[in-house]
């Protein structure tokens, strides 16, 4: 059956004004209930909002529309809805934000969701598993370091991290018959230089 039920928006603000939980989304909503002589309660058991009209600016007209499978002694009344605003439904915020969201939109490849670390790997490198495998010149746990042979001039730049730390170290890694400047070049990284008298070793640039 079709239920058309007045209710006044006037005695229901936190339904009219939008208001929700911004934990989980919870919110208010009007519908129709029933009273179940079984448990001595009010009830929504069959009954399915079709629609929520608020009447004129003054609320004049305000109705709810529901189907319901049975027949009993019905009346509007204020109801918790979920995020969809869903009288009783389950739908909540993940820890995205999202409503009815599944933790994705703000996890990274470990799917750990705002750890900072996102999908994306910066836009460097894509995911491997539980972390980003980053495009040639670039690294630390989310691709956001640029580090290549231009910096360390005549060598290879390893870019190192510790688990899903942030911090990421750089060094450069001479070739034959280079070694370690004895000055530290751009972001405080020491390049490779002729060997001629100088140390042989790596050097290291935490950042």
């Amino acid at each position: 059956i079709t239920l058309h039920l007045p209710w006044d928006p006037s005695l229901r603000k936190e339904v009219t004004d939008g208001s929700y939980d911004g934990m989980n989304g919870l919110r208010s909503a009007v519908s129709c209930v029933y009273f179940n002589q079984t448990s001595g309660e009010w009830s929504n058991e069959g009954i399915t909002l079709k629609k929520s009209h608020p009447g004129s600016q003054n609320g004049t007209g305000a109705y709810v529309e529901c189907e319901s499978d049975h027949f009993s002694l019905f009346v509007a009344s204020e109801v918790p809805a979920d995020c969809l605003g869903v009288p009783h439904g389950t739908a909540r915020f993940d820890e995205c934000g999202v409503c009815n969201g599944d933790n994705q939109t703000c996890a990274g490849c470990d799917d750990e969701p705002n750890s900072g670390r996102t999908k994306d790997c910066s836009g460097h490198g894509q995911c491997l598993g539980a972390v980003c495998q980053c495009n040639p010149g670039w690294g630390g746990i989310t691709c956001h370091e640029n580090c290549s042979r231009s910096d360390c001039v005549n060598g290879d730049c390893v870019m190192t991290f510790a688990g899903f730390s942030i911090v990421t170290e750089k060094r450069c890694e001479c070739d034959a018959g280079f070694a370690l400047s004895s000055t530290l070049g751009p972001d405080d990284l020491q390049t490779c230089v002729p060997s001629s008298g100088s140390q042989d070793g790596l050097a290291t640039s935490v950042i």
